[in-house]
């Protein structure tokens, strides 16, 4: 998978999906319309019926869908984490000790290390015995990994992590950002059918012995007419409102499922490519399948959230007709062509394997710090390019680098918080020979950091934020390694917390980021090589790698500052993926004036690239390639 041509194939699928929409909210409104033409007495082929009360009946559609987006935006105000805790799910603490959600960590941090975005919060649905998992968030920093109880005591190391794959390639291609932004859309139409199948579950409980004896306020009271009981006509109105809403729920679920029913079987061939255990998969559909409830969840807010899942999340006439997933028993056959067709059992029960120990025993040692390495130039074509398990072995080896000191800083909200200074200050001033730590050392912490990073309050993110800059200033010149990595915790909080929005696309050309792409040439240059005749070298190199007459190259910035820097990266936010791909590969070339480029570099450009809101995965270490 190429990290930046799936992502472009992300965004362009937007604007299809976006005309899509505008269809599917038209005809709500129309078919509304015409049930109001036919309440009012009128007739559906008359002209003057329909123009009679078309003044009511579509200002009414529109505000209903409206008011539903309204709400469901509200809603999901704190991103991916509103989803899993609407279904029930509680947040995995780094720190826990339970062997269940120490393998399920362990596995979602390596497969971010290998991916190269930060490791995404993770939640458990407590309530759900099926086998299922999703992510949800508008960007990696934001992004929430959620899976189903069923899944952790069912599946074994290796199926557990082929279903982690699946969901991570739906986060490196872009799908994650795309299904998550057209959530409150999708939402929004059902609003009605959501809004009344609630009204029916209330009104039904109140009735409910058990409901009453734990809430006694739902008693019956005395009125004058007779006795009444708190919520009897909710069940009346909410199915009123389910009636009507079931015209929204069939351009909801037709929607839902050309958000996301195609790109499933891609995922699943991803995620084999990923782990190279095409036999986990399978074994994990076919559990799923050979289940009595299958992937379906119990939570009755699972049809609006469905298109986010693993599998098929809910059930009922208009998930039947119109699916968000392909059928398991396809998917398992492209995977498994000779499949004889029988499904798996499995028992709910978790034991240890191998592989786990590790992960359950906390390690007393001091593992080696990894000495900096050199690069060829030629994994400028590695960047974004196909991963697999070579780049989960390594993320692997690289976590085991780490000392124990330093992996325990980020189990707690007081150590993040230190952790992050302590990368921000000069190497001789950092506790904890922090200033020893190799560069993919550094960015390796800091994406560990950061689901304990996000949970910090907005005041706490701005002191942070202000002591960060402190740090990196101090001194008479600014390291821009430690600046990036300042830069990258603001905008990755920033995005977390939802103080500010990832940018939208608006440069798709290489010259109308002419100037910036200057400015970043000229800094590769500037830092990756010791003299003025091997920096032109390294300018020149960059510019090689993109499609300009090398004639007429721009002249270099001397001196590129800060200011230059931040504005062209956020100009570079803004730029298409595959435009920051060529950029970023032709940055490894500025940053050498010779066929090998160091780690501190290289990691510089995957700084670079994170701040441009194009994370990307390591690329392979020299004995590997």
């Amino acid at each position: 998978m190429d990290l930046f041509i799936s992502q472009e194939d992300a965004r362009q699928r937007t604007g299809g999906l976006v005309s899509l929409l505008v269809l599917v909210i038209f005809g709500v409104v129309f078919v509304l319309h015409c049930i109001g033409v036919f309440l009012s007495g009128g007739a559906i082929g008359s002209v003057e019926d329909h123009w009679r009360v078309a003044p009511i009946t579509f200002p009414l559609a529109v505000g209903l869908v409206a008011i539903g987006v309204i709400a469901r935006v509200y809603a999901l105000r704190e991103g991916g984490a509103s989803i899993a805790a609407e279904l029930g799910g509680y947040r995995v603490h780094p720190s826990t000790l339970d062997p269940r959600e120490r393998r399920l960590l362990s596995l979602v941090e390596n497969l971010a290390m290998a991916s190269g975005i930060p490791v995404p919060e993770v939640w458990i649905l407590q309530d759900e015995q099926c086998i299922n998992a999703f992510v949800a968030g508008n960007d990696p920093s934001r992004a929430v990994l959620g899976i189903t109880l069923g899944a952790l005591e069912r599946l074994t190391r290796d199926e557990l992590q082929a279903v982690l794959a699946h969901e991570f390639s739906h986060i490196l291609s872009g799908e994650m950002s795309l299904n998550f932004s057209l959530l409150a859309w999708v939402q929004g139409i059902l609003f009605l059918t959501s809004l009344g199948s609630s009204m029916i579950r209330t009104g039904f409980d109140s009735e409910n012995p058990e409901h009453k004896a734990k809430n006694p306020q739902s008693k019956r009271v005395e009125t004058r007419q007779g006795t009444n009981t708190e919520g009897e006509s909710l069940p009346i109105l909410g199915l009123i409102l389910v009636m009507i809403g079931s015209i929204f729920s069939i351009f909801g679920r037709v929607f839902q499922g050309a958000i996301c029913r195609e790109r499933e079987v891609y995922a699943d061939a991803s995620a084999v490519g990923f782990t190279n255990n095409a036999p986990a998969m399978v074994r994990a559909l076919k559990k799923m399948a050979g289940m009595e409830n299958g992937s379906l969840l119990m939570s009755p807010n699972a049809s609006q959230v469905g298109h986010l899942f693993f599998g098929q999340a809910a059930v009922g006439i208009f998930s039947w007709l119109f699916p968000t997933h392909p059928a398991v028993e396809d998917r398992i056959r492209l995977l498994e062509p000779d499949w004889s067709g029988d499904f798996l059992k499995s028992a709910m029960e978790f034991r240890l394997e191998d592989g786990d120990v590790s992960e359950v025993v906390v390690d007393s040692g001091f593992p080696r710090i990894v000495q900096p390495l050199t690069y060829r130039i030629a994994v400028a074509d590695q960047l974004g390019a196909s991963f697999g398990p070579t780049q989960l072995i390594q993320a692997g080896m690289a976590l085991h680098s780490l000392r124990k000191e330093w992996k325990g800083l980020t189990l707690t909200k007081v150590g993040v918080r230190k952790l992050a200074l302590e990368l921000c200050k000069p190497p001789k001033m950092a506790e904890l020979e922090l200033g020893q730590a190799t560069p993919s050392q550094s960015l390796l912490l800091l994406d560990m950091a950061m689901p304990l990073l996000r949970r910090m309050s907005p005041e706490d993110y701005w002191s942070l934020i202000k002591q960060c800059r402190r740090e990196v200033h101090r001194g008479e010149e600014v390291d821009v390694f430690r600046f990036m990595i300042a830069h990258v915790i603001s905008q990755r909080l920033g995005i977390a917390l939802g103080l500010r929005d990832p940018l939208p696309v608006c440069y798709e050309e290489l010259p109308s980021v002419w100037e910036d792409v200057r400015v970043l040439f000229s800094l590769m240059a500037q830092i990756g090589s010791p003299t003025p005749s091997s920096r032109m070298i390294g300018y020149s190199n960059a510019w090689s790698r993109l499609p300009v007459n090398m004639e007429s190259l721009p002249p270099q910035i001397d001196e590129v500052t800060l200011s230059q820097l931040v504005g062209a990266l956020r100009n570079f936010e803004q730029a298409s993926p595959t435009l920051k791909g060529v950029i970023l590969g032709a940055l490894v070339l500025g940053g050498s004036y010779s066929e090998e480029i160091r780690e501190r570099e290289l990691v510089l450009v995957r700084l670079l690239g994170d701040a441009m809101g194009a994370p990307t995965p390591p690329v392979l270490r020299p004995n590997a390639a």
